[in-house]
């Protein structure tokens, strides 16, 4: 069975970039916190996610229940936007869908694939 992590996107068609529109509420998505609206998905796993079709990025993230994806996502933060990586466990909306208190968003490097996109 396959499953997605709950994230609703759009692509901007003026730049190719794909966004986070929402979590869709009790996904893992929701339930970690840290993703929200408004983000760039730079990386899903080892795929570039810039200027690819939304639909792929779909793909690249759907994949077996329980099975791990790694989203990378940009975050305007000041001068300098702000890459962080989420690792999220695939599987289907939970009933008890409270929001919950976010992990910590911890900053990783830009990885020199993603320098190029600003």
């Amino acid at each position: 069975e396959l499953a997605g992590v709950g994230i609703l996107m759009q692509q901007d068609p003026a730049d190719g970039i794909v966004y986070v529109k929402s979590c869709v509420r009790g996904s893992p998505a929701f339930r970690d916190g840290r993703i929200k609206e408004g983000d760039k998905i730079v990386g899903v796993d080892e795929h570039e996610c810039h200027q690819v079709p939304v639909a792929d990025v779909r793909s690249f993230i759907v994949g077996p229940v329980g099975s791990r994806v790694k989203i990378s996502c940009e975050r305007p933060s000041g001068e300098t936007p702000q890459v962080y990586e989420v690792l999220l466990t695939r599987g289907a909306p939970q009933e008890d869908p409270s929001p919950p208190a976010p992990a910590p968003l911890v900053p990783t490097p830009a990885p020199a694939m993603y320098s190029s996109m600003n």
